[in-house]
């Protein structure tokens, strides 16, 4: 790649890629942000003049479930800390065979996430009156700690054999912080789980931030109050993007791609400084552990006696209309959020614009990292209503124009496959943009299917029968179950979809994901002489 006139140079070509970026951050992220803060402090109904109240409004934190959002990362956070680096550490010692079966077999657990049918499911097949249940803490907790317990641990474990392929100690630890920064971030935004656990019963305490907020705004028609929960749980998640954004930088973190070629004595070598065969027995009984657990929490709604019913339809809706309302704009939001994110995170990791701290330019991303609709809610529900976009499908594409984890994820991938590039100024397609593309496929199937799964957006944007997704539909179904009755859990990830899932989660754990290494405490090559 040689300098020609006219050819810009590297800032303001990394910065120009930037931009689009930079600019769905500002509108899906940042305006609404600052109308969240501010519309917390005025009060008022919807469609009325919002007069100031000052902090009144933040009388609201008392009762929004802080607390119960924090217990539920007991369990999954035993995962991250001690079961998942376990079963990943054996895999390692193992070898590479080993690796692609722990890989393989949690292919499933991942593909199968679908937190409504989950919860669903499981009240539906355990007892005979799920209205009569004691729908508290407790009870949300066993539920979702046994229904999501396969897909916490295959996550996590996927995560730490990135980062244990060379044994760096670093790594390692680095990952475990970032999870469990994940975690946390999660539990404070949970949603359909309150939601199937609380169905019917408005006046007992919400079970989480978001489920409180959502209360709020959909049963009380009061702003104020969820803005201020709204705000606080902002606060609270961008202490914990800059955290994570603060240990990649520190950490020097960046992803490295092994190649696609591997010989048979890959497979058969056991990792660098063990013996052959140890390892083995460890993996095996834990990976035996984890996906008897997982099947017996996911059996509920994958069981064909219940995970594959349609149920009795809303008059003029066919099961094709509302699997389509619940995957196609999801997907239409993905591409768009997942490609700009692909141009931030060449611009940032592959083009290197400010050299050694390009990695700064995360920074005005970070608050955001883990931000998702909920504590957002009422600002992005206003501009929806303003677009005259509610109930309409352009309405339930959700509101996220660019996937800032997405961008963290290829930023550290295109750092790693840049270098060889950065140095002889040449293979920009072959060792580059071609292995970023399998990336591309994980990352947006992982977006797709957390947002089409997603049952906050819908209820707040689709309350007519006539344009419900399946999770509204489930949810509605669910709140005046009769042992007689059905519920369409068929509908939320339908049977020849979660195949395809499964079958290409799989290929690329076993082709790609297999051959990458997160590494730490590296210095990156400088540019060679050809690269502008």
């Amino acid at each position: 790649m040689n300098d020609a006139p006219g050819r810009p140079p590297r800032l303001v070509l990394g910065l120009a890629l930037l931009v689009p970026a930079l600019l769905a951050w500002l509108y899906s992220y940042v305006l609404p942000t600052v109308s969240t803060v501010s519309g917390s402090l005025h009060g008022g109904p919807e469609g009325e003049d919002r007069d100031w109240v000052g902090f009144d409004n933040y009388d609201a934190l008392g009762d929004a479930g802080f607390g119960q959002a924090l217990w539920l990362t007991v369990i999954p956070l035993f995962v991250v800390w001690v079961i998942a680096p376990t079963l990943a550490w054996a895999a390692t010692r193992a070898g590479t065979t080993a690796r692609l079966v722990t890989l393989g077999g949690l292919a499933l657990p991942m593909a199968a996430f679908a937190p409504i049918g989950l919860a669903v499911g499981w009240f539906v097949s355990r007892w005979e009156r799920p209205d009569e249940l004691t729908r508290d803490l407790d009870t949300l907790s066993t539920v979702l700690w046994l229904t999501t317990f396969g897909f916490v641990c295959g996550v996590a474990v996927t995560c730490y054999l990135v980062a244990m392929r060379r044994r760096s100690i670093n790594a390692g630890l680095a990952m475990a912080a970032l999870l469990t920064i994940v975690t946390v971030a999660a539990a404070l935004q949970v949603y359909g789980y309150p939601q199937v656990v609380n169905a019917s019963v408005y006046g007992d305490e919400p079970l989480s931030p978001t489920a409180a907020a959502a209360e709020y705004v959909t049963y009380r028609y009061e702003f104020g109050p969820a803005q201020a929960i709204g705000t606080l749980q902002l606060l609270l998640l961008a202490l914990l993007g800059l955290a994570a954004t603060l240990l990649v930088t520190r950490a020097r973190l960046r992803l490295e791609f092994a190649g696609w070629r591997r010989t048979r004595a890959d497979l058969q070598d056991p990792a660098p400084g063990f013996p052959r065969g140890e390892g083995w027995g460890t993996t095996l009984v834990l990976l035996a552990g984890v996906l008897a657990l997982t099947l017996y929490g996911i059996w509920p709604w994958l069981r064909p006696t219940l995970g594959l019913t349609v149920g009795e339809l809303p008059e003029g809706r066919s099961a094709a209309q509302i699997v389509a309302h619940g995957w196609l704009p999801p997907l239409v939001g993905t591409i768009v959020a997942v490609g700009i994110a692909l141009l931030g995170g060449f611009a940032i990791g592959g083009l290197r614009p400010l050299g050694e701290r390009s990695e700064l330019l995360l920074l005005p991303f970070a608050p955001w990292l883990f931000v998702g609709v909920g504590p957002m809610m009422v600002s992005l529900f206003e501009r929806t209503r303003d677009l005259e976009q509610i109930d309409t499908w352009a309405g339930l594409v959700p509101p996220g124009w660019v996937s800032i984890p997405a961008l963290y994820v290829f930023t550290l991938l295109f750092r790693g496959l840049g270098a060889g590039w950065r140095e002889r100024g040449t293979g920009l397609g072959r060792d580059v943009l071609l292995p970023a593309l399998p990336m591309v496929a994980l990352l947006g199937g992982l977006v797709w299917v957390l947002r089409a799964q997603d049952l906050l957006w819908p209820n707040l944007v689709a309350p007519r029968f006539d344009q419900y997704p399946a999770a509204a539909l489930v949810i509605l179904q669910h709140d005046s179950y009769t042992p007689t009755g059905q519920i369409s859990l068929g509908l939320l990830t339908p049977l020849p979809l979660l195949i395809a899932l499964a079958l290409g989660l799989l290929a690329l754990q076993l082709t790609y994901v297999e051959r990458l290494t997160l590494v730490s405490d590296t210095k990156e090559p400088e540019p060679g002489p050809g690269w502008f």
